[in-house]
């Protein structure tokens, strides 16, 4: 408990007398050449109940019908997709808002795979599929497959999303693809790992905010905003009021709290971060967690995402002295 209450009002003499992280630029990452990948349109085989086609990756059907719980045998499970509801619902939406060509998923991919190797990132080799489905969730894998649903990028207004709170529906445009494909791949390489004696808050507020870093590295022509999964104006929001978010983190001694939802009103998504201000967008402590790794890009100009998702930075109970994080307030 003393080291607790030590390292907050250490947190709070930062604050006071360090130089202000309130600039509202970063690090451009270096721009890379796109890798080549193909992307198979399996939603449009499906779709067009293209067999011959289906039946040449045995392997990828196998494993995306068992991602969407079908077992039978090969050719009749095929058939069973074939005529269900999110195929038959799904795809002509789909091709209203992408052309029957889809989404360029292999440019976006391309991309990412290539920034993420030049960022100390080694993703596996793997095959990549456009479905459609009904899961929750718009990426998804298997042993050897990425699959991305193009049916959660149908656009904010989409009548089949009316039952999604706003803060959901406002995600769901095809603008993000890029951005959640490039935390999804991120995400499975580096997935958050806990210290040995508890996650703090500071902790996921850090590796929420390399995954925003990850985000804009690993996306073409990509925008803070957009990566953060803000609108301009929420974004200019908490640049502006950056301070106060942390004042309030300092004053209700959050940052080292080890109670796992203290850490989910931080970093969760959520209509707002009530826990720090209820007219503060949600997920507010994942951007004071990218402000943090702003700063200390800023000091180690020579970090990568490598380091940036690696415990021994996010669980470092130290790292806010060794940054000099200090918002203006």
């Amino acid at each position: 408990m003393y080291k607790v209450v030590s390292r907050i009002l250490v947190s709070a003499v930062i604050c006071a007398v360090l130089l202000s992280c309130g600039e509202k630029s970063v690090r451009k990452p270096q721009a890379v050449a796109p890798v080549s990948v193909d992307v198979v349109p399996l939603y449009r085989m499906f779709a067009d109940r293209d067999s011959a086609a289906l039946m040449v990756r045995p392997e990828m059907l196998k494993d995306f019908l068992a991602v969407v719980d079908i077992t039978d045998s090969l050719s009749a499970a095929a058939a069973l997709w074939a005529d269900s509801r999110p195929v038959r619902v799904f795809t002509p939406v789909v091709d209203s808002v992408f052309g029957r060509e889809g989404a360029p998923l292999g440019k976006y991919l391309g991309y990412t795979l290539a920034a993420g190797k030049m960022s100390g990132l080694d993703f596996p080799s793997r095959s990549y599929a456009a479905v459609v489905y009904g899961r929750r969730f718009p990426m998804g894998f298997s042993d050897s497959t990425m699959y991305i649903a193009l049916n959660h990028y149908l656009g904010h207004d989409y009548e089949g999303y009316q039952a999604f709170p706003a803060y959901e529906r406002a995600l769901k445009e095809p603008s993000q693809i890029p951005y959640d494909i490039a935390e999804a791949l991120a995400g499975t390489e580096r997935p958050y790992k806990s210290a040995d004696d508890g996650a703090t808050a500071l902790s996921r507020m850090l590796y929420g905010g390399a995954m925003v870093y990850a985000r804009y590295a690993l996306v073409e022509n990509s925008s803070e905003a957009a990566a953060a999964g803000y609108s301009d104006e929420q974004w200019e929001w908490l640049l502006e009021h950056e301070g106060q978010l942390w004042r309030e983190l300092v004053a209700k001694k959050l940052l080292f709290d080890t109670d796992p939802q203290t850490a989910q009103k931080l970093v969760d998504p959520t209509p707002a971060t009530a826990i720090l201000s209820i007219t503060a967008p949600g997920r507010a402590g994942r951007f004071i967690g990218y402000r943090m790794v702003c700063r200390y890009l800023d000091k180690h100009p020579e970090a990568n995402l490598a380091t940036l998702l690696s415990p021994e930075f996010y669980n470092n109970p130290d790292v806010l002295e060794e940054i000099g994080y200090a918002p203006s307030i």
